[in-house]
Order: C-alpha cells, then structure tokens, then sequence
C-alpha cells in the first residue's frame, strides 16, 4: 500500500478508506468527546456482520451453567456437541459458554438491558449480587459489573434517555 497524505479534516478507518469530517484526528485522544471514532456513513462495511457470539471460557461448567441459568433468567437453548450451552439472547446476539481451565476468567462482555434497577433487582432475588452501579459514558448510560464463579466480568448497562 501506498503512502497517503492524511489531512486534519480526514481520517482513515480500519480499512485503510478515508474519511472527511469529523471522528478520529490523528494525534488526538480517542473517544473522549464521545465522537465517533469512525464515520462510516452511506459505506458498506468490507465484512458485513449479521451476528455475533459471546464466548465465555469456565473451568468449572456446572457450576458456571448454573450461574448463568441466574443470570439469564431460563435455560440454555442449546447444547452443543462440544459440550457447551448457547443463550439467544437477541436475533442477532448469542452467548455461548464452554469448559477451558486455562482461558477461564480473562473474559469481559457487557449486555445492554431496559431497566438496570429491575434486572438487579431480579438476580438479587435469585443470589447474584452486582457491584456499585455507575455512570458512565459521559452520563449516557448506568452500568453494574459482576462477576462469575470463575472470574469472567459481565456488566450490565441501562442507555439513559
């Protein structure tokens, strides 16, 4: 690839694809206004994504299942051949939890749900205790962390209006 001349008002994406206006200054502090870091516009992504999985590595499973049997509020919806269990939490959202003792506890992910008082509410009731909820996003959003049996964060986030 070539080299490019990349302008104050440009900036380049993951992709190498320029981009005019604002986003992502070279040399600036990423995110920090809450911009964009990348305007894609009318653009088509080069990969497009229909959905995506959430894979979260346990060393105990059992254990593990049942936690998240709480977390989730049902049952799995899958038992895979692998010997792990998939939750379809949206049409285009899954997690999928598996045995692996020596992945197990380096996972984070964050699940966006309407009500945070609610959801809390719901896994106190049932055992789960979250942590302090914040504010976060530059006030945009609350979140509350927890943490499994094996060490893996997963944060729960309420978009504020």
């Amino acid at each position: 690839m070539g080299s490019m001349l990349v302008e104050a008002s440009m900036s380049l994406d993951v992709l190498g694809r320029v981009h005019r206006g604002t986003g992502y200054q070279p040399g600036a502090p990423a995110g920090l206004g809450g911009e964009r870091l990348h305007e894609w516009r009318d653009e088509v992504a080069a990969m497009p994504i229909s959905a995506v999985t959430a894979m979260i590595p346990v060393a105990d499973f059992d254990l593990a299942f049942r936690w998240y049997e709480i977390l989730f509020g049902r049952p799995a919806d899958r038992n895979l051949v692998d010997g792990s269990v998939e939750w379809h939490l949206s049409r285009p959202g899954r997690v999928q939890v598996f045995p692996d003792r020596a992945r197990a506890g380096q996972t984070a992910v964050s699940f966006i749900v309407d009500d945070l008082d609610e959801y809390l509410r719901g896994l106190a009731e049932n055992g789960l205790t979250a942590g302090d909820t914040l504010i976060v996003s530059q006030g945009r959003e609350r979140l509350a962390s927890l943490t499994d049996p094996d060490g893996n964060i997963v944060s729960l986030i309420e978009v504020l209006p």
